[in-house]
């Protein structure tokens, strides 16, 4: 089904147009973000820890009490499936990401929605299609979800009240397995990382069910705007960033649009397992169109350095056949000398230790000095120097070099405009890091305020502000602190 103009009644919010507002079925706080952030509302406030899991917390009686038709069967259930899951190995567990999965999964089995609603309905890769299931259990691109399905069924063994009745009994296993299977692959297709606005990090995941008909473009003409409240879980908005004509598709982006064509719709086919044919992609496919985006993966004078290419595309075989197009194009290649110095510059990030505030200064100097090496040697619109910035501000604020974080939000935010226009959230994110180090420098009053005027405005265009209000209290921007910016790792 493809969501357009016509079929959503539109409101406008004092800035971008809301075409569809959406409440979540299910949602939870992710692990990594669980001691910050509340479990149902997801808002970064102090936590009241549960006493049975020990994994989640709430930041008010009004948020547990919301919560506890679920997580009071939930709770026993955590420290086992956070055992099993674990012991699966780190591919599987992927920092408790699997642990949400099988806990919003098992939400979703329990609130039995019938067949013929939307939430039944949603898309999957094998939605109406049994036999490609049952073939598929065996393959490897299923192996994480088969052992979080797998993990799942024997907790619920234990805690009988996990799941519903129908999954409890032995004989039944090979179908409950299959069903819960394809629960995940449905989760995969249309689970929404729910992003804090302050942080443009995602703290959660929700499935919107409304939200979920907006199919993907790499030109979209919307985007999600998520709104935090005591005692509900996130609420989600389909925002318009453009003019849209009647009757015209309502899109969003499921991955980076910085990211050049190959890359783009290869993880989009990792991911939500399709091979994306949009009017961008199949401009971007053209050969001029694969030429222009050379820049993002070539040296200065446009050469195309195979160490950053291979980064872009792992797969050996993909990116042959790629290789054999640009040949075709007669792209000229950079030399083995200045692919080897690229390569090498790339290799120092391998001494990068977890970004804690006890090696953000050696893990900064690092990055700086890769930097150093890549800004000579590659394009000025090469991904790999987005990257390095982004990853360079994050480590910055947290080795407290406001003059770095300064110089690295005021460069990402001329990036942010020419690849994700003016009312993308990582804007809002940048100029809001890049005010906090104005503040810390405790730079001249002319060169804050610029920043300030640019931070009010973004605010008030996208709603998260009223043009008379100075309370920013429930839009996720009032609690903000100094964390990993996961850019360009999102969806």
């Amino acid at each position: 089904m493809v969501l357009d103009s016509a079929q959503v009644v539109s409101r406008r919010r004092r800035g971008l147009l809301v075409a569809l507002v959406s409440e979540a079925l299910v949602g939870l706080v992710s692990l990594t973000s669980a001691e910050q952030c509340c479990a149902l509302c997801l808002r970064r406030l102090p936590l009241q820890p549960c006493a049975g899991c020990a994994c989640f917390g709430y930041c008010s009686d009004a948020c547990r009490q919301a919560d506890a038709p679920d997580h009071s069967r939930e709770c026993a259930a955590i420290p086992l499936l956070v055992k099993k899951l674990s012991a699966c190995g780190s591919h599987v567990w992927h920092r408790g990401d699997a642990l949400l999965d099988a806990l919003l999964s098992a939400r979703l089995l329990r609130a039995g929605h019938p067949a013929e609603s939307l939430a039944a309905s949603l898309a999957s890769p094998l939605l109406g299609r049994p036999k490609a299931l049952e073939a598929m259990l065996q393959a490897p691109a299923l192996a994480i979800p088969v052992a979080i399905a797998r993990s799942l069924l024997e907790v619920a063994a234990e805690v009988p009240q996990l799941l519903p009745e129908r999954f409890r009994h032995a004989r039944l296993h090979q179908a409950s397995l299959e069903l819960v299977i394809g629960v995940l692959m449905q989760m995969q297709c249309n689970m929404t990382g729910v992003v804090e606005h302050s942080c443009f990090e995602s703290v959660g995941s929700a499935l919107f069910a409304e939200g979920s008909l907006a199919n993907h473009d790499c030109a979209p003409t919307c985007q999600f705007l998520f709104r935090f409240r005591e005692g509900a879980r996130p609420s989600l908005e389909l925002q318009c960033v453009r003019d849209v004509e009647a009757g015209e598709s309502l899109c969003i982006s499921y991955g980076d649009l910085a990211r050049p064509v190959w890359e783009r719709r290869r993880n989009l086919q990792a991911s939500h397992w399709f091979s994306c044919k949009c009017a961008k992609c199949m401009k971007d496919l053209t050969p001029s169109g694969l030429l222009k985006q050379l820049e993002s993966v070539s040296d200065p004078k446009g050469q195309l350095l195979r160490s950053l290419f291979e980064r872009s595309l792992p797969e050996e075989a993909e990116a042959a056949k790629m290789l054999q197009v640009f040949k075709a194009l007669k792209v000229p290649f950079a030399s083995t000398s200045a692919d080897a110095a690229v390569s090498l510059a790339l290799k120092g990030l391998a001494k990068l230790e977890p970004l804690e505030k006890r090696s953000a200064r050696s893990n900064l100097r690092i990055i700086q000095g890769s930097l150093a090496k890549l800004l000579p040697a590659v394009h000025r619109e090469a991904v790999i120097l987005q990257e390095l910035q982004s990853l360079a501000l994050s480590t910055a604020e947290l080795a407290e070099d406001f003059s770095t974080v300064l110089e690295m939000a005021k460069e990402l935010q001329a990036r942010c405009l020419e690849r994700y226009g003016p009312f993308h959230l990582k804007r809002c994110y940048l100029l809001r890091k890049e005010l906090a180090a104005h503040e810390a420098l405790g730079s001249p009053a002319t060169e804050a305020a610029e920043a300030a005027e640019a931070f009010e405005k973004l605010l008030i265009r996208l709603g998260l502000k009223d043009e008379h209000d100075t309370d920013s209290q429930d839009t996720g921007l009032a609690h903000s602190e100094p964390g990993i910016d996961p850019l360009d790792t999102m969806d």
